[in-house]
């Protein structure tokens, strides 16, 4: 219910409940987890920017203190964590100091094509989607540089009474 910090040095140890820091987190990805038959495989932190308020991105002080928390919620949850990153706008890298691609396992880049899809409704009328790329740009034990396109399909999940 509250932003996560994972700038934050530690969390306050009275105020576990409301704190938004790494340990906090932590806890609450294990309760989530444990509400589940099957077992956490991913846990998304969209986006680095809003997860690190008050952090330099530039600074390689401040996204160390990032990336290790990052690696405590791998370590202590026991699943992968994918961290949602931005390049500058026309700029060929991701934004921020050179260790937040130097220190990750993998990177995979997402970028919308100048492509679309076009699918034929039943009703006639045409739905006409953006088709989408991912290029694995890092790779720590593979290959990199492939890619796949795709389409973020609409789910309905109801409709307001007219």
């Amino acid at each position: 219910p509250a932003r996560v910090d994972l700038f934050a040095k530690s969390d306050d140890p009275e105020d576990v409940e409301t704190s938004r820091g790494t340990d906090a987190l932590i806890a609450e990805i294990k309760a989530w987890a444990d509400t589940f038959s099957s077992p956490l495989e991913l846990v998304v932190i969209d986006t680095l920017a809003t997860a690190t308020p008050g952090a330099n991105e530039n600074a390689s002080t401040d996204m160390s203190v990032v990336l290790n928390n990052l690696e405590r919620i791998r370590d202590e949850c026991k699943t992968a964590v994918l961290m949602v990153h931005h390049k500058p706008r026309n700029g060929n890298n991701p934004r921020g100091h050179s260790s937040l691609f130097a220190n990750v396992d993998n990177a995979i880049e997402l970028e919308i094509t100048s492509r679309v899809d076009v699918t034929n409704r039943d009703d006639g009328t045409q739905l006409i989607r953006q088709i989408h790329r991912a290029t694995v740009q890092k790779n720590k034990d593979g290959e990199r540089g492939h890619g796949w396109d795709f389409i973020l399909k609409q789910v309905v999940l109801g409709k307001r009474p007219t």
